[in-house]
């Protein structure tokens, strides 16, 4: 796999984050990757949201597929049943496309909050 572009971008359209699947919207920073694999070009656009926790992930467990960029539902909920309340409260959060039940977006800042202390150190 060649990783041919790895950057942050502000939207200038609405995209699918490849990871919740939510609607990044016009103005939303979001990361973007471009990987080469087998003669194939894919793209993936990713939420900040998801970002953050892909960065927690890969952190607090020697995942491989969270270097590679992609965020799978069976790990991510593991990974939240062996971190406890906190880390189910991300997962489900995550679930929800990162909306409160009224479609309010969490804010990143907020995401932090969210996690135990010995977890944030990890990822820092």
């Amino acid at each position: 796999m060649t990783i041919l572009t790895d950057t942050y971008r502000r939207a200038r359209k609405s995209w699918r984050c490849y990871e919740c699947p939510r609607r990044v919207q016009v103005g939303e920073s979001y990361h973007l990757q471009t990987v080469a694999e087998s003669g194939s070009v894919s793209t993936y656009r990713t939420c900040e949201q998801c970002q953050v926790l892909r960065g927690i992930l890969a952190a607090d467990f020697d995942f491989g597929f969270a270097e590679e960029g992609f965020l799978l539902d069976e790990c991510l909920r593991d990974w939240a049943e062996t971190r406890g309340l906190s880390a189910m409260r991300v997962y489900a959060w995550w679930r929800r496309q990162w909306r409160d039940r009224h479609g309010v977006r969490l804010p990143v800042e907020r995401l932090h909050t969210l996690l135990p202390d010995e977890v944030l150190a990890l990822a820092a």
